[in-house]
């Protein structure tokens, strides 16, 4: 099932980042990702602090709006725990 989970962050992540910046923007996450942690996009469920810490610093006015992006992506599996905790690390 985490498989699953993950698969569904990821998805969910890239969508948020395609709405909010389209190609270019997926890229320089998963660049900035791949430099500072060596992690990949794909990852971030596992990781979230990455991702929260690479869109605070690369995308610091954007970031409420990637971040509700990805909640609303998300919505309707908040009621599972691993994936609520997910959303409330990368806040």
């Amino acid at each position: 099932m985490s498989g699953v989970k993950k698969a569904l962050v990821s998805y969910a992540v890239e969508q948020a980042l395609l709405g909010n910046g389209g190609a270019k923007m997926i890229k320089k996450v998963s660049e900035d990702l791949n430099h500072k942690y060596s992690c990949k996009l794909e990852n971030c469920f596992e990781t979230p602090n990455y991702i929260s810490q690479v869109l605070k610093q690369s995308y610091e006015k954007k970031h409420r709006e990637i971040v509700k992006a990805i909640e609303d992506n998300l919505e309707e599996f908040t009621s599972n725990k691993d994936i609520k905790k997910f959303l409330l690390k990368i806040k």
